[in-house]
């Protein structure tokens, strides 16, 4: 998928330094299993997800597809023709056929396609790309604001909860914005993977997931409860990531911009000497250009030397 970790966010989509980023699809999920029932016992967890997350238009009048938080089983990998609407949860040929799917989601969908109401909306979706349950969401989903969800399962009401605001204080008092009563363990396995999906089509936008956490009640099989958040290992595609956690950066949604290695090392000749600027204790500081020619920016390269051993904070400090 075309998911990665940049500046202590997890872009599930291509950016606009990426090239081409129409019928873009990602996913970021944790990378062990999860618990969600006991076959044995029959007991049902109880879980509640709490993320923060970025849906930003680059065209504000052709904008899609969306982000869902996702379970499914472990091995799920993203389905082939999945772009679009298809929100990298489905494949487009049996995308309605609930007896060929097997997850559960959470969709936050800022494209209106056959199967969806006519506003952005938040839907939970049951083995289908057509939500079983969904609230159309009147204001715009995709103007770049930071936005909180909460997802909740009750094992003894069997209901799950979800919970989206844009405050910028958010607190959840187990209040939600739609709910959908189901028995998970008739549709999942007994172990899941839990993480996040998302996709472009024809029309764009940037999927950010900025902050997650994830607390589940019913003990792992190594007899510890399920904790995870994005400073635990994430996996991306075939890799692994660590994401480090910084509150002021999640609360800005905004950052450094990611570039390749190419690209600095095309915009600094090589990390030519006579462009050094300095040196610090990670390694030199080098002036470079990049962009094309009628919009050219002068930039400040910071190129990590093999044998540095500092720390995140170290390398804040000196930037």
């Amino acid at each position: 998928g075309d998911a990665f970790s940049s500046n202590n966010v997890l872009q599930l989509t291509k950016n606009q330094l990426d090239g081409p980023i129409t019928s873009s699809v990602g996913r970021a999920s944790f990378d062990q299993p999860v618990k969600l029932y006991d076959k044995k016992t029959k007991e049902l967890t109880d879980f509640t997800t709490h993320f923060s997350f970025v849906m930003k238009a680059v065209n504000s009048s052709q904008t899609g597809d969306g982000i869902s938080f996702f379970i499914a089983p472990f091995q799920s990998e993203i389905p082939m023709n999945s772009s679009g609407g298809y929100l990298g949860l489905f494949s487009s040929d049996s995308a309605l056929n609930t007896s060929k799917n097997q997850i559960v989601a959470v969709e936050f969908d800022s494209f209106s396609n056959d199967w969806d109401p006519k506003l952005d909306h938040v839907g939970i979706n049951v083995n289908s790309i057509q939500s079983v349950q969904n609230v159309s969401w009147k204001s715009n989903m995709k103007n770049g604001l930071i936005a909180n969800a909460w997802i909740s399962y009750n094992s003894t009401s069997k209901n799950l909860t979800v919970f989206l605001t844009y405050a910028k204080n958010p607190t959840f008092q187990g209040n939600s914005s739609l709910s959908y009563v189901i028995d998970l363990s008739e549709v999942l396995p007994e172990y899941v993977r839990i993480g996040f999906s998302a996709s472009t089509g024809k029309w764009i936008e940037i999927h950010n997931i900025l902050s997650w956490s994830f607390n589940s009640n019913l003990k792992n099989g190594n007899g510890n409860n399920i904790k995870v958040g994005l400073g635990v290992g994430l996996s991306v595609g075939f890799g692994s990531i660590t994401c480090f956690v910084d509150e002021d950066e999640f609360e800005r949604g905004t950052g450094p911009k990611r570039f390749t290695y190419k690209v600095l090392s095309n915009a600094t000749n090589g990390f030519e000497e006579k462009g050094k600027l300095g040196e610090g204790g990670f390694g030199g500081v080098y002036k470079g250009i990049i962009g094309k020619t009628n919009k050219k920016m002068e930039v400040a390269v910071k190129r990590v030397s093999k044998g540095s051993r500092q720390g995140k904070k170290e390398y804040i400090s000196e930037s």
